[in-house]
């Protein structure tokens, strides 16, 4: 499931009404998914911050949700400094705005996404129901368009991993007029809302909407951040292996030598992130008949498996 992914734009510092001279720099940093440079600078931020404006201002709390963001996107898993961070956000949220307020149902949403990248799920059902019942109480005057849509992106995603699927179908549907109402059609967010509702179809055994939606994610992708960013190979990889589902590897290999290029040029012909791309080529190959051209693509993968994990 391309998760969400999670991206976090302009409205979080609107949300909070401060915005430090570092938040565009760590926007642009998880947008383009990197993640760990985010933190890195997330971190920087909120320290500049509680020199600043004193650790209980808005500016802190602001600092601290960007903060949240990395954190849930990194590999740590039930970390107890991100436990403290999650605590210290919403208690800070709450104190500045109220529990009832669009504040809080940001953070919410975010620490909902700490405990479901816990695996903590039944915390994370909460924290998503509470973050909806703000946005649903709140007169669409005093809401975020964005935010609201990202609850309900984020609840479903929740669904979808406990295999809800017509649920999380209903909730992406919901999301995706918010996004195109609060940033337009053609912006990453559609994309992404896109993108996870293509998967759905696809475990509901609606191949061809799957197929619509990803394409139109290519596109929509392909025109907001360039034909050779990293998240249009992902978008290519998911396309691709519908094709496979559908017995059509050797469109699916052609998707899948597109995107490889792209993380070739990402992270190097040599990157474990690079091994993917080359087994799912390989496969397409094979299952095309193409046996000697798969072959190389195999072996070049096996070859960054032994590197990381021993022969």
């Amino acid at each position: 499931m391309i998760r969400s992914l999670a991206m976090f734009l302009a409205a979080a510092a609107v949300l909070c009404g401060q915005e430090g001279p570092n938040d565009e720099a760590v926007r642009k940093l998880i947008l383009d998914g990197r993640f760990a440079e985010a933190e890195s600078l997330a971190r920087r931020a909120l320290a500049d911050a509680e020199a600043r404006s004193g650790p209980h201002s808005k500016a802190v709390a602001a600092e601290l949700d960007f903060l949240l963001e990395t954190a849930v996107s990194s590999s740590r898993i039930k970390d107890p400094q991100d436990q403290a961070l999650t605590d210290r956000a919403l208690a800070l949220t709450g104190e500045l705005y109220g529990p009832a307020s669009l504040e809080m149902a940001k953070t919410l949403r975010l620490a909902g996404e700490m405990a479901w990248h816990n695996q903590d799920n039944a915390p994370a059902r909460e924290f998503y129901q509470r973050a909806l019942h703000i946005h649903e109480t709140l007169p669409e005057s005093a809401d975020s368009l964005f935010e609201h849509a990202e609850a309900w992106n984020d609840m479903a995603v929740w669904l979808a991993t406990a295999f809800d699927y017509q649920g999380a179908k209903a909730d992406y549907e919901r999301a995706l007029p918010l996004y195109e109402r609060a940033q337009g059609h053609e912006s990453r967010a559609v994309a992404r809302c896109l993108t996870n509702l293509a998967v759905t179809l696809n475990w509901l055994g609606d191949q061809a909407g799957a197929k619509a939606r990803y394409q139109e994610a290519l596109r929509i992708y392909e025109k907001t951040v360039g034909p050779n960013h990293i998240r249009v190979a992902v978008c290519l990889n998911n396309l691709a292996f519908l094709l496979m589902k559908t017995g059509q590897p050797g469109e699916a290999a052609g998707l899948l030598r597109r995107a490889l290029g792209i993380y070739e040029t990402t992270f190097g012909e040599t990157h474990q992130r690079t091994a993917v791309p080359l087994s799912n080529l390989a496969d397409a190959l094979t299952a095309a008949g193409e046996y000697d051209a798969a072959a190389p693509y195999y072996e070049r993968a096996g070859r960054i498996y032994s590197t990381l994990f021993g022969p």
